[in-house]
């Protein structure tokens, strides 16, 4: 059911919010990556790491990094 209105699984779409807020609070750079992990859903930050990087082609580690250099 889920499927048939949003064009995407509900797993997809847990892990697309997941990741969207994740990059979200890695930019205000408040949080340890471990916190952030733990703040969206995931227990183990390693599991974290894996699925951020696959979502965004970079780990959560550099893609703090490049968003600290570009709003400087």
């Amino acid at each position: 059911v889920f499927r048939r209105y949003k064009q995407e699984s509900f797993s997809a779409a847990l892990s697309r919010l997941r990741m969207e807020k994740a990059k979200t609070l890695l930019e205000q750079n408040l949080w340890k990556i471990r916190e952030v992990a733990k703040k969206v859903g995931y227990r183990d930050p390693h599991s974290f790491g894996i699925a951020f990087k696959k979502y965004t082609g970079c780990t959560p580690s550099r893609y703090r990094e490049q968003k600290y250099k570009a709003g400087n």
